[in-house]
């Protein structure tokens, strides 16, 4: 089952007893923006994301719904049943039959390891090494290291191919995505067909819903709204606007509220300077 971010959060506080009021006041928020999160509305921004983890007792990754097994879990372990069942006629001590079901539970290891399973293979010590690792799912892909001190050098991490959400604590470069991207650093992008909430600037091609960022917002169209702390230079947007610097775009569906000056193709809503 792949849950929306609002699904999630809604069943996560339901989980705890709680209701929509409660988990505003602890958030420090209003209910409706809780109500406007779980209808899918509107997404949280960065600083309330990682309060809804630590709120809810789960990764940042949960509430992407990122930590789920995949579907194919239930035919890898169904192949391997197959595979004892046909192979028990042939074993008929009992120590074959279980050099067979260890078989089995390394291939399944194998799959869908854990993540001391990868610690443990990579035998890295309790040293002073900071250690940036990529995992699609519960999958590690790649992972580097550099020792404390020596941090000038820039970590890069690739990966190639269509991903479903992104959620890093770095920065983000990425090609299409097909649901929502969160970093805590800056964000470049092909499509995204969600949400993009970055710490510093975004550079994207279309983003099909809302953008938060810290810092400057440049892409072609968005289908939600824009909130950030620099200068907005992108297509339509289907929302509002609300920006720290300039803001010249396309058409806007809703209003602009700008700290510098504004220069759009039209404005459905009011446009607030100053």
């Amino acid at each position: 089952m792949n849950e929306k971010m609002g699904e999630i959060i809604a069943r996560l506080r339901k989980e705890k007893g709680m209701t929509q009021e409660d988990l505003a006041r602890e958030l420090n928020i209003s209910y409706q923006a809780v109500s406007k999160w779980e209808n899918g509305i509107s997404s949280p921004d960065i600083s309330n994301i990682k309060a809804l983890a630590q709120l809810f007792g789960v990764s940042i990754d949960a509430l992407f719904g990122l930590e789920l097994l995949p579907d194919k879990t239930e035919k890898v372990l169904a192949d391997a049943d197959d595979a004892i069942e046909k192979t028990e006629n042939d074993f008929a001590a009992s120590d074959e039959k279980h050099m067979v079901k260890e078989e089995r539970d390394n291939a399944f290891a194998e799959e869908y390891p854990s993540e001391d399973a990868y610690l443990k293979a990579a035998s890295w010590a309790d040293d002073d090494t900071l250690r940036v690792v990529m995992y699609r799912g519960q999958k590690l892909l790649s992972f580097e290291e550099v020792k404390t001190g020596l941090l000038a050098r820039k970590v890069q991490l690739e990966y190639h191919g269509e991903a479903l959400n992104v959620s890093s604590c770095c920065d983000v470069t990425c090609g299409k995505v097909s649901g929502n991207v969160y970093a805590e650093g800056d964000v470049n992008c092909d499509a995204v067909y969600g949400s993009v909430s970055a710490g510093g600037d975004v550079n994207c091609n279309g983003i099909g819903a809302s953008v938060e960022a810290g810092g400057d917002v440049n892409c072609d169209d968005v289908g939600g709204d824009i909130r950030c702390g620099g200068y907005v230079d992108c297509g339509s947007v289907v929302g509002s606007v609300s920006a720290g610097g300039d803001v010249d775009c396309g058409s806007v569906g809703g209003n602009v509220t700008a700290a510098g000056d504004v220069d759009c193709g039209g404005v459905a809503g009011n446009v607030y300077k100053g």
